[in-house]
Parts: structure tokens; C-alpha cells; sequence
């Protein structure tokens, strides 16, 4: 059962890039509002296009025949298709889903969600994905302010009992004519069926209205199983649209309210938590309140929840929703998940313990909700920065959730590298634009070295001066491409690759580093680099510094740098670099600037290939990249040693080998 079940069954043409499907919708069905799911229409002939070359680039053979079906068979135009070639047909295909205005549902792919403007609430422009965001701990909040109320009506059911165990038994049934209690729905259904009365002609359409509401859970149960059983979400939706019909004033109102329990009926979590929630809630009401609607069962909250606070209380629920801070909370938290859910599409469920809804799960209480969120990733912002602004934004795939996950998907890299060869993950316009935002928040990094110095469990992650260790590294997203093939990883990193000495990569999971360590990272360019130095490198003239991390120095350097290894100089030995820089150059200050950055090389280990922007040069020739990956630099005043990183299984040392 899905959402995107009835779009799929009414597109005239569907997609796929890799990370989202898209269901380009029938002009003549799909006159009706899209709410429930993410949708795009596009303005620009350029912005549709784009999204067209992203699908040829996953699979071109398929892309292409679908747009030649769609402009043969679901378009005005007289296309003769059979002569038209691929880029003829992409630029047509555009034109006419910018013409005619489709409307473009958007499936993200498993573990994906769709990125949003902040302002507009409408997908970001090209489209762009993130990691699903903190459902599971959101429903865990919900789930704990859910058993609050229960408990809230368990203890005026307590009061009740005590109230009537003074009363004498004529006492009581007067009580129970008169309804004692007070319910969430209390006043406002009171008046309702006291006006009914008064008027004797709506009297039965009243009943069945409220019976209606009475009677929704269930209902909707039934309506879930039948959608789920033929495949078909219409009984759903059926469903809601005539439940919430008799609470709505307009039109706006009721597809606002329908699309939202919509959404929230048809996740599996999220519905098993409101249902066991509306169960367990009138078995805590008292018989008192149930003899006011004469019925077997009860959902007060439930529409209480559902209509009044999703709507922000429409008609008589404005004055339920003033009754309970928790109603108002529960509200704000399930209006924020609906807009999260609207956004994915298949989502990995949290194990049956941990559903909310269930006894398990309920066991564990609030304790639980802090727990929930500690390993779930935050979404991506919206990329918009970039050196091109026609460049796609950068879609990252899911993190993964553990170490152990972290090296199966190398082992999934490397079947690619053995079947496709390397591809990158990002193309250099969308490197740029990651480093320019000058963080990288990714939970795993990972760090490429020598086993020299990888098999010393008393040594660090890189060279230890003075207590404090600085060392090179990037994110596991950065170079999962590359797997463990040290060749591929050293062309990456812009390290020249030695097939006579043995690698490792040591993939560290950073989630509790601040617990461990005082550490500084930055994403190197020449300048934050070179402020690093003039505050560390005391020995090296201030002013020297600045005049050798530059673009142009930069030129200078690596064909000096050739030099000297081409005469085989140690550059690790002072008194062979100032041999060779005095006789390199013809003047003193040259030779000084040339030494000074030689020791920003072997004591920070900004390179030949320092590119000074963040970035680490590709020195290989499987792609057309220019760029690498983005770069980080640490400065760590209380490092860990590598045996204590693997003893506490916060970082797995990997052998590396070459994908032939």
C-alpha cells in the first residue's frame, strides 16, 4: 500500500534518475489538487530538461523510449519521432511538459527524502534529495506525550470511582442520567446534541454524524486493510474524505485535513500508534463519559487530535483544542511529521520493539525518545551554491547507520569498480560548492595511510608533535566510491600512489569524538590553512607564510617540488633542502619562501598537489574530473591512539588491495 500507488496508475510518462522517480501526471485526470505528495511544475524549459539528461545519465536506453512514447501517443504536437535524434527528443519532451504545465509527482527513492524550500514548502529547483529525517524519534515523541493523556484520563477515571463509591445507588444512576464527567469532546458535542434535540428535524442526521465520528477508527482500520488488499488507496481515501466532511467549512479546510490524515493513515507506524492510542484511551474513560454518546466505542481524542488540532480548530473544535497543553504539543508534532512523511517515500521501519503503539514499545517510555535520535542523520540543506548555476545540486545517498554497514558498502563499491571502473559521486562544480560552505558534518570519516604507521596501536591517526597530532582526512561519502583500492584512493586524495608499500584505510565513526578529544577541523584552503600555520609554525616567519599558500606560489612550488625529487633530495632533510634551494634559486628571499613552505609540507602535509581551495586534486584518468574529494584538516590536542580508536569500536582498520 503507497501513496504514490494511484499516480503511478494515472501517469502518461515515468522516470527514474537514480534517487526519485517521477510520474508526469494525465492532463485529462489529474485535475485535483496534489497534497499528499511532493509535486513539481516546471516554468522553465532548462529546469525540465535538466531533470530529463539526469534520467538518460541513469539509463538512457529506457529514458529515451519512454519520451519518445509520450510525444507520439500523449501529445498534441505532430512529433515524428522515428527521425528525431535523442537530444531533439529530450528538448521537445521539456517543451511540451513546460507548455502544457504537467504536474510531476516525485517518489524518492528508499532512505530519501525530497528537499524544500523553507519559505515555499515546494521541492527545491533541480530536485534535490537528503536523508530521510528523525521520523522514528518523532513518532517516539509522540508516543510519550500519547501515554501522558492516557494516563491524564486514568486518573479522572480514579476520581469517578471514588466519587461514586460515596454516592448511594440512586445517587449514582442520577449521575450516570446526567453524565458527570467531562471528556475532551465533552462541551462542544453536549451542545451539539442539546441543539439537536431542540430540533427534533435534524435529530437522526445528527446521530448519524456523530456516530460517523464515533465509529472512524474502526472504520478506517477496515478502509486501511481493504486499500492494502487490492492494491488501490481510493477506500482510504474515500474514508477520510466523509469523516472529515461534517468538521470542515471550506474547501481549502477539508483538503488540508484530508491530505494530512492521509499521509499520517497511510504509514504503518504512525497509524498502529494513533489506533492503539484511541483503544487504549477509551478503555481509560470512564463509563460515566461513555454514557453520554451511548455507544461501544469512543474516539474523542482521536478526533480531537486528528481534526481539531491539525486544523488548528475549525468550528467547535477551536474550543477543544484550549483544554490540554499536550493536545496543543501532540498537534504541533503531528502536523511536523505529516510534512516530513509528505517528503519520503519507503523507509526503512525500526524493529518491532521500538514501534510506536506496541506494549514494547510503550515499556520504554519517554526514556526512550532522547535514545532515538542519537544516531539519525539531519538533512541536507538545499544546495544552492555552486561556481555553475546550471549545475545539478549534489544528491547524497543515505549515511550509513553503523560501522559494519560503513564496510559492506565498500564491499559494494568494489563489485562497481570491478564491473564499471571508478566513477565519482560528485562532479567538480558540486565539490566546489560543498567546500565553500566550509563544513563537512558527515558522521563517518575516514583516513588513508601507510601500515607502517596503521599497525603501530600505540601510534595516531597522524604525526604526533609537541602531545597534539594533525592529520589529513575526508568523509566516508567523500571516497566510498574508490572502495579499498589504494591506487584509486591515493588518485583521489592527490597522493602519489606506491604499489611497492602496503595501505590501510580506517573508517572512524565520529559520533562521540568531543567525549575523546579537543580537536580543530577545518576544510584547508590557502587562507585557513595559512592562519593554522602563522599561529602553530613559529619558527617560520609570519609573513613568509602567506606569500607561499597562493594560487600562484602554488606553480612555483610543485615544479621546484619536481625538481628536487627528480635529483632524488630527502625533503625531510634540512640540510639537503637547503642545498638545493640555494642552488635553485638564484636569490635568498626565493630560497627562504621555498624552505618555508618545504616545512608546511612535512609538518602539516599540505603537498605538491595542495590545490589551496579545499580540494584534493584527481590524478587519475577514469573520469574527466579535475577534483577529488573535499578535504579536511584536524588538529587534535588530546588524541587517541589507534589501539584504544579499534578497542572501543569507534574506527575499523581496513586492508586495502587493487581492483584489477
Amino acid at each position: 500500500m503507497s501513496r504514490y500507488s494511484k499516480y503511478f496508475l494515472q501517469h502518461v510518462l515515468w522516470l527514474d534518475d537514480g534517487y526519485c522517480r517521477y510520474y508526469v501526471q494525465d492532463r485529462l485526470w489529474s485535475h485535483q489538487d496534489i497534497a499528499d505528495v511532493e509535486t513539481v511544475v516546471y516554468n522553465h524549459e532548462r529546469d525540465a530538461e535538466q531533470m530529463l539528461w539526469a534520467c538518460v545519465e541513469r539509463n538512457a536506453s529506457f529514458t529515451i523510449g519512454q519520451l519518445r512514447s509520450f510525444l507520439a501517443e500523449d501529445c498534441l504536437g505532430h512529433y515524428l519521432v522515428y527521425k528525431m535524434e535523442d537530444h531533439e527528443v529530450i528538448q521537445a519532451a521539456a517543451g511540451e511538459l513546460t507548455q502544457w504545465a504537467y504536474k510531476v509527482v516525485i517518489e524518492p527513492g528508499f532512505g530519501w527524502a525530497v528537499q524544500v524550500e523553507p519559505m515555499t514548502q515546494k521541492p527545491v529547483i533541480p530536485i534535490c534529495v537528503a536523508p530521510v529525517p528523525d521520523i522514528d524519534a518523532a513518532q517516539i515523541d509522540i508516543q510519550a506525550d500519547l501515554d501522558d493523556l492516557v494516563a491524564e484520563q486514568q486518573n479522572k477515571y480514579d476520581q469517578c470511582e471514588a466519587m461514586l463509591a460515596k454516592m448511594s445507588p440512586a445517587e449514582r444512576a442520577a449521575a450516570y442520567g446526567k453524565r458527570a464527567g467531562k471528556g475532551l469532546f465533552t462541551d462542544p458535542i453536549e451542545d451539539l446534541v442539546g441543539f439537536a434535540k431542540k430540533a427534533p428535524a435534524f435529530y437522526l442526521t445528527m446521530l448519524k454524524k456523530e456516530w460517523r465520528v464515533i465509529t472512524f477508527p474502526a472504520r478506517v482500520t477496515i478502509a486501511a486493510t481493504r486499500s492494502a488488499l487490492s492494491l488501490c488507496m481510493e477506500p482510504l481515501q474515500q474514508e477520510i474524505t466523509q469523516a472529515i466532511r461534517p468538521f470542515t467549512q471550506t474547501r481549502e479546510q477539508a483538503l488540508a485535513i484530508g491530505s494530512t490524515l492521509y499521509i499520517l493513515a497511510t504509514d504503518e507506524q504512525t497509524n498502529a500508534m494513533l489506533m492503539d492510542f484511541v483503544r487504549r484511551y477509551w478503555d481509560a474513560t470512564h463509563a460515566l463519559e461513555k454514557t453520554h454518546m451511548g455507544a461501544a466505542l469512543c474516539s474523542d481524542t482521536t478526533m480531537t487530535i486528528l481534526f481539531a488540532l491539525i486544523s488548528g480548530g475549525v468550528g467547535a473544535a477551536a474550543n477543544i483544542i484550549t483544554k490540554s497543553h499536550r493536545l496543543t504539543r501532540v498537534a504541533d508534532r503531528l502536523q511536523k511529521l505529516a510534512s516530513a512523511l509528505k517528503k519520503v517515500g519507503a523507509r526503512s521501519k525500526l524493529p518491532k520493539e521500538e514501534i510506536p503503539g506496541t506494549s514494547a514499545a510503550a515499556s520504554t517510555g519517554k526514556a526512550s525518545r532522547k535514545n532515538a535520535k542519537a544516531d539519525m542523520p539531519e538533512p541536507e540543506p538545499p544546495k544552492t551554491t555552486s561556481t555553475d548555476t546550471n549545475a545539478p545540486a549534489a544528491k547524497k545517498r543515505k549515511p550509513p547507520a553503523s560501522l559494519d554497514e560503513a564496510v559492506g558498502r565498500l564491499k559494494q563499491a568494489r563489485k562497481r569498480l570491478e564491473i564499471e571502473g571508478y566513477k565519482p559521486k560528485y562532479t567538480d562544480d558540486q565539490l566546489k560548492a560543498m567546500a565553500a560552505k566550509g563544513t563537512l558534518n558527515d558522521r563517518f570519516v575516514v583516513r588513508f595511510f601507510e601500515d607502517t604507521f596503521a599497525n603501530d596501536r600505540n601510534g595516531h591517526l597522524g604525526l604526533k608533535t609537541d602531545g597534539k597530532v594533525r592529520y589529513w582526512s575526508t568523509t566516508f561519502d567523500q571516497l566510498e566510491n574508490a572502495d579499498t583500492d589504494p591506487k584509486r584512493i591515493s588518485q583521489c586524495l592527490g597522493l602519489k600512489y606506491d604499489p611497492s608499500k602496503n595501505y590501510k584505510l580506517a573508517v572512524i565513526d565520529t559520533t562521540d569524538a568531543a567525549k575523546y578529544s579537543d580537536s580543530y577541523t577545518i576544510i584547508p584552503t590557502h587562507e585557513k590553512l595559512g592562519a593554522f600555520a602563522i599561529s602553530e609554525l613559529k619558527d617560520i616567519p609570519a609573513d613568509n607564510i602567506p606569500k607561499v599558500l597562493n594560487d600562484d606560489y602554488a606553480k612555483v612550488y610543485a615544479k621546484a617540488y619536481e625538481t628536487a625529487k627528480n635529483k632524488g633530495v630527502d625533503i625531510k632533510d634540512s640540510i639537503e633542502i637547503d642545498a638545493f634551494s640555494n642552488n635553485y634559486f638564484s636569490d635568498q628571499d626565493a630560497s627562504d619562501l621555498f624552505k618555508a613552505r618545504v616545512e608546511i609540507q612535512t609538518r602539516l602535509g599540505a603537498n605538491e598537489y595542495f590545490t589551496g581551495n579545499g580540494i584534493t586534486a584527481y590524478t587519475g584518468k577514469e573520469c574527466s574530473n579535475t577534483y577529488g574529494v573535499v578535504e579536511s584538516f584536524t588538529y587534535d590536542k588530546n588524541p587517541q591512539t589507534i589501539g584504544i580508536m579499534l578497542a572501543d569500536g569507534r574506527m575499523k582498520m581496513l586492508d586495502t588491495s587493487v581492483v584489477k
